[in-house]
């Protein structure tokens, strides 16, 4: 995590965007997606890296499945390319507040626009969530036949179609540095 974030990998890779900020052509080109998420810039989540930390740290570390990871929050365009990432945080922290902290430090979202996020986090100005108990996974859509039953359904369809490229980044930088999927041991602050 320290090469990714340094200044020369961060500072090259990795462009937040500016208010003004075109909505991308992934949305602005389908009827589908325009008019609907116009102002949509690109869509956040939380990734756990397996981390390696001292026994002292280790119970901060583990998430809901006993793992030891690190929290690490990215936000990408949605042609795939990064424009935020923030690590360092324990396995076991919410990413809502991975998000909420990342605000009010440096992450900055353009007046008028936001992102898409998943369910775990809180629908607002910045972040546009799907409706909770209604279908939204792409497993619970099941064969093409299963099609939305209501204006409900049919947002949260069109909502994970576009909010599920962090997915699709994540697995993609995961499979390419495979460094983030076994933990090193390194020292801590070497792997941030």
């Amino acid at each position: 995590m320290n090469a990714l974030t340094s200044e020369k990998v961060y500072g090259t890779y990795v462009k937040l965007p500016t208010s003004s900020s075109l909505v991308p052509d992934e949305i602005r080109g389908l009827p589908d997606f325009w008019p609907y998420f116009r102002d949509c810039i690109g869509a956040l989540d939380g990734s756990h890296i397996p981390t390696f930390v001292p026994e002292l740290m280790r119970s901060r570390f583990w998430d809901r499945k006993g793992q030891v990871l690190q929290n690490v929050l990215v936000a990408c365009s949605m042609n795939m390319e990064f424009l935020y990432v923030l690590p360092g945080w324990e396995g076991s922290a919410a990413d809502s507040h991975v998000f909420d902290s990342a605000c009010n430090e440096d992450f900055r979202i353009p007046d008028g626009h936001y992102y898409l996020a998943n369910a775990g986090y809180t629908n607002s100005d910045a972040l546009m969530v799907p409706y909770r108990r209604v279908r939204y996974h792409l497993k619970e859509w099941g064969s093409s036949s299963n099609r939305p039953q209501n204006h409900q359904e049919l947002f949260n369809y069109r909502h994970m179609w576009l909010q599920n490229v962090i997915e699709r980044i994540v697995r993609v930088i995961k499979r390419h540095f495979k460094v983030l999927v076994i933990a090193q041991e390194y020292s801590f602050e070497t792997q941030l």
